[in-house]
């Protein structure tokens, strides 16, 4: 189970930090040894399964995921592609593999609707669009962006919007001393706070720091409705949420599926206690603290041995969590029939 911070303060960490297990010091060793950490591996507890839906090809992954690792619709595994994929060229000569002859301009029809897998996942792909500052676009012109605070305690903090009006051009405020900066100021009011003129399109979004969530709309002025388009929880002072599209050869524009997937967990730094710090292993922390001290003494030889020490710390409980003689593997060489299951020693 994930520790909280204040389980963190309470345990031996501050005596090896060597600060005050109630300062920002100790804090700041905690939160960078957790990222080095989470950055080495797929970690107990860093790899958890979600649900959610996908409306026209498009997700916008809460705030906690980093990345994707596998995803199921209809039960149905679906391969995930990176940025990369859709600019690799495949011009090499022609090839064999496993018994299949494949030209030059092949791969579009094996990545496409040729794959052959079954149900509702044949032909399928999602494939990462980088990341977002909203979980949903401004859906056509005459659109204010609205801001709601959901405290009084964050009325009078700001938002700056970088993105593009109705006219494509960029926003931009003119300042007091006559020059110009990027984005347009939105200041957080009782009820909500709007922008002055219409917005078409977000890249970028930056806030004040917040004591509650912030929920975002477009409002249309045509229709007098809100469309939300993102909700801000305290801590996003600079959002930037995974987004992928789901190619779906049967679906159409309006159609709305259900996922599961399994998601790498995003490193968010701890700031009160009852925040999750997302390397559950303390002892494997507090030897990364011991890396990062040894590092910044300029010793980067021992640095390198806690982190090691470390890692073979979370390798263990990795195999103590789940054992590598009860992985199941399944062959099914002929056909969709699997014959046999067998264990991974």
């Amino acid at each position: 189970m994930l520790k909280t911070l204040r389980q963190a303060r309470e345990s031996s960490l501050s005596s090896i930090s060597g600060a005050c297990a109630s300062s920002d010091a100790f804090l700041s060793l905690l939160n960078e040894a957790v990222e080095r950490l989470l950055n080495r591996g797929d970690w107990s507890g860093t790899v958890v399964p979600i649900m959610t839906c996908v409306l026209q090809g498009c997700v916008v992954w809460p705030r906690y995921v980093g990345s994707v690792r596998r995803i199921n619709v209809c039960n149905t595994p679906v391969p995930t592609q990176n940025v990369w994929t859709q600019f690799l060229q495949y011009e090499s000569p022609n090839w064999q593999d496993s018994g299949r002859w494949w030209g030059s301009n092949a791969w579009g029809a094996y990545a496409g609707a040729a794959i052959p897998t079954a149900g509702a996942g044949q032909g399928a792909f999602m494939m990462d669009q980088t990341r977002s500052p909203v979980f949903q676009d401004i859906q056509g012109d005459g659109r204010f962006v609205r801001a709601y605070p959901q405290y009084q305690a964050d009325i009078g903090k700001t938002i700056r919007i970088f993105g593009t009006d109705n006219n494509g051009q960029t926003l931009r405020t003119k300042q007091v001393d006559g020059t110009w900066r990027d984005g347009w100021v939105i200041t957080l009011a009782s009820p909500y706070g709007s922008t002055a003129d219409y917005v078409r399109k977000i890249d970028r979004v930056i806030l004040d720091e917040m004591q509650g969530d912030v929920r975002v709309y477009a409002y249309n002025a045509t229709t007098a409705l809100l469309e939300p388009i993102a909700n801000y929880e305290p801590g996003d002072v600079n959002p930037a949420f995974e987004r992928y599209r789901l190619d779906l050869r049967q679906c159409g524009l309006d159609c709305v599926k259900s996922v599961i997937a399994l998601v790498k967990l995003k490193f968010i730094p701890a700031r009160y206690d009852n925040d999750l710090v997302l390397i559950e292993n303390l002892p494997a922390v507090k030897l990364m603290i011991q890396s990062i001290k040894a590092s910044e003494a300029n010793n980067p030889d021992l640095a390198d041995r806690f982190e090691l020490q470390a890692i073979r710390e979370l390798n263990m409980d990795l195999n103590n969590q789940s054992p590598r003689e009860d992985i199941q593997v399944s062959i099914a060489s002929f056909g969709k029939r699997s014959f046999i299951g067998q264990r991974c020693f």
